[in-house]
């Protein structure tokens, strides 16, 4: 959806009856576009904001990082179906009570802070600023979560087993690209984990094959939303090209990569539509709770 600034209203009465929170929620849930990207090959990180165009002489997406949160707190969400239960142990590794049934399959999300576009609305400005970005806004993307699933064909009854996954201490610390491979997962009989089947003994003991995808959600804004966010962030009186916002409500700070190359834009254009995968996400949980603030 396209809005220019205007048709946001934000005169004086408008910016004192609606909260900074408030508006970025709106920005958010009403007016986002939402990125699903799968296979994830993007050499970007979690928690950062990056810029995705299509480069129509090589048929594939390019990725440039700008930002990135480097302090922010990087957690699992974790979405259990059918038959099983699960749980995070303090060591971090993801432990699920199993009672297979065919084709099975699990969800783990593993996201930034909760603030996360919050924090980016507050800040955009003076990130772009700092790069000297001032056009084709709508090609940067927020990217908040990483999904995670865990394939389970139809297999022998093998209730009452345990499934441990194991995460990457620091999901932020690498690709994207080279998280897949940071992953490892092992079935046992204990809950404790303590024996555990290597992939040879598990098979002949009847577990299942494990198969994991990765999929990316981001966000991106077009030219009509960055504006209005100006305009609403300086009828509240702050420096929109600065982190003032996000330094008053206490959300991470986005640090501007200065050694961002872009590619020539005269070899960019659009990509077929069949490269496009959307789809509705927002409603899984992709920017945590929203609370109000002035």
């Amino acid at each position: 959806m396209h809005l220019d600034g205007d048709s946001y209203a934000l005169e004086s009465r408008a910016a004192h009856s609606l909260t900074i929170q408030a508006f970025h929620a709106i920005c958010f849930f009403l007016l986002s576009r939402p990125h699903i990207i799968t296979p994830v090959d993007a050499e970007v990180h979690l928690g950062s904001v990056f810029r995705r165009v299509w480069h129509s002489d090589r048929e594939t997406w390019l990725y440039t990082e700008i930002s990135r949160l480097p302090s922010a707190h990087f957690h699992a969400r974790n979405l259990w179906r059918h038959g099983f239960t699960g749980e995070t142990l303090p060591s971090g590794i993801l432990r699920f009570q199993v009672n297979l049934r065919p084709d099975t399959s699990i969800l783990l999300r593993a996201s930034s802070t909760p603030l996360m576009y919050p924090a980016w609305l507050s800040q955009a400005q003076y990130i772009f600023q700092r790069l000297d970005i001032t056009s084709d806004y709508d090609q940067y993307v927020c990217a908040e979560c990483l999904q995670l699933s865990v394939d389970i064909p139809a297999a022998a009854n093998r209730d009452g087993a345990y499934l441990f996954v194991c995460p990457p201490l620091d999901l932020s610390a690498a690709p994207i690209s080279d998280l897949r491979r940071l992953f490892s997962w092992y079935w046992s009989l204990d809950p404790d984990g303590t024996n555990s089947f290597t992939e040879e003994e598990a098979s002949e003991q009847g577990f299942p094959a494990v198969s994991l995808e990765l999929r990316l959600f981001g966000c991106s804004w077009d030219e009509g939303v960055y504006a209005g966010l100006g305009k609403f962030h300086a009828a509240k009186g702050f420096d929109v090209e600065s982190q003032d916002i996000a330094l008053r409500l206490g959300y991470p700070l986005y640090e501007p990569l200065g050694n961002a190359e872009f590619p020539p834009s005269p070899l960019l254009t659009k990509p077929p539509r069949s490269t496009i995968r959307q789809e509705n996400w927002k409603s899984h949980e992709p920017g945590g709770s929203w609370t109000q603030s002035k």
